[in-house]
């Protein structure tokens, strides 16, 4: 029998990707495969914690067994002098919670493959039993070359393992299912739920459910109904709306029976070519809006239906802000001075999403105007059809009716011709 003996593995910290609550991310280089990986690594003042200790190597193992295109894969474990680190497949991109931050909202079409991809993770981990437990925008990466990767199986748990109440509130508490604040044990219907206030962050700009404490917080997605994406963002497609809606649903059992049946919702709301090549259009969508090089963002929701732009001159958009000279005063050029004077901006400043929540609440989702013109269609051959048989009958039911209806009803005896 070969004696046991340690391999170690060198890596080369190149630089700091981000930080979290326990654990800090860098990006190195594996000498060995010359590739470039992410080593998550925890901090040393929670290196010593027992439990966190346990979560940690948990989320190593975890990770380890689940291998998915849509997941973050886990290459390594090992500890070094300053504590536990989990080396991971590095994804050259942003993570969803930035492409949010930097564009507003995410377009509905680049919305469905993101989408599309957490399902099929979720989906897999569901069928081996495993429940996420913290799906959130920072746990959703994107890759610039299209790639959508779940990562953070941190507090994963096994749908038929027993939870504590304290074990159920692990996890983001803007992103928790009522069943998850009330400590009781979560299915894949959980994530559902999750996945349900992701989606509607995205189409929108905001999360459908915000409180200054947890506690507020707990009771409103426990029972308040969200605000219908459209009204906050009316470029969203129908369908879409009820599909995150229905994710939304207090209840378990009112939500979709699996996430296979989610997949295939989603699978339904897009055209065969985002099917397709859902990767190569959300890597285009990416790198056309400028969210990977970190640029101001570019779409505003802000409840309002977009207007068609009025035919006129064309005008000039001005810069974002003037140059200023060191006493802080515009710097304009002659050429300008010598311009006529431009119209007061109307332009408001832009809306708070508390701002937007306000304006949206008023009068009721109109109905789409095809819908009225169909229901007035609708109703106009009803009167006709009603006047048509009418008449007839009046013709059948003369012989039995009362002299003076007779009379009424007739018509008018031709005048007869004068005498010659």
């Amino acid at each position: 029998m070969a004696a046991r003996r340690e391999i170690r593995e060198k890596f080369e910290i190149i630089g700091h990707l981000g930080s979290g609550g326990m654990a800090e991310v860098f990006l190195a280089r594996q000498d060995s495969l010359e590739r470039l990986v992410a080593i998550k690594e925890l901090k040393p003042a929670f290196a010593e914690n027992p439990e966190l200790y346990e979560r940690f190597l948990r989320e190593a193992r975890t990770g380890a067994a689940l291998v998915h295109e849509n997941i973050v894969q886990v290459h390594h474990f090992g500890e070094s002098d300053r504590g536990p680190f989990i080396v991971l497949e590095y994804v050259d991109g942003i993570d969803l919670k930035t492409l949010i931050q930097r564009l507003g909202s995410v377009p509905p079409r680049a919305a469905l493959p993101i989408f599309h991809a957490v399902a099929r993770a979720l989906a897999y981990a569901h069928g081996r039993g495993l429940v996420h437990r913290d799906v959130k925008p920072g746990n959703i990466m994107l890759g610039k070359h299209g790639e959508v990767k779940l990562m953070d199986f941190g507090i994963v748990r096994a749908t038929d393992s027993d939870l504590t109440r304290t074990g159920a509130f692990l996890g983001t508490p803007s992103y928790m299912s009522p069943e998850q604040f009330q400590g009781e044990k979560l299915t894949p219907a959980s994530d559902q739920f999750s996945l349900g206030i992701v989606i509607y962050e995205a189409l929108t700009g905001v999360k459908p459910f915000r409180a200054d404490d947890e506690t507020s917080l707990s009771k409103k997605i426990q029972t308040q109904r969200e605000l219908p994406p459209r009204r906050l963002n009316p470029e969203v497609p129908r369908r879409f709306q009820w599909l995150a809606r229905r994710c939304l649903k207090k209840k378990p059992g009112q939500r979709y029976p699996d996430t296979l049946e989610l997949l295939r919702a989603l699978e339904n709301l897009m055209t065969h070519q985002e099917r397709t090549r859902g990767v190569a259009l959300l890597a285009e969508f990416l790198s056309s809006s400028g969210a990977l090089e970190g640029k101001e963002r570019t779409t505003v929701v802000t409840g309002e239906p977009k207007k068609e732009p009025m035919p006129a001159t064309p005008i000039s958009i001005p810069p974002a802000r003037e140059a200023k000279s060191k006493t802080g005063k515009s710097q304009v050029s002659k050429a300008d001075k010598s311009r006529a004077p431009a119209p007061k901006s109307t332009l408001t400043p832009e809306p708070s999403p508390a701002e937007r929540i306000r304006a949206a609440v008023g009068p009721a989702e109109p109905e789409a105007p095809s819908l009225r013109w169909l229901w007035r269609l609708i109703m106009l051959l009803i009167l006709i059809l009603s006047a048509t048989i009418a008449y007839a009958l009046s013709d059948y039911y003369t012989p039995y009716l009362p002299k003076a209806v007779k009379t009424f009803l007739s018509p008018a005896p031709e005048p007869s011709p004068p005498p010659k």
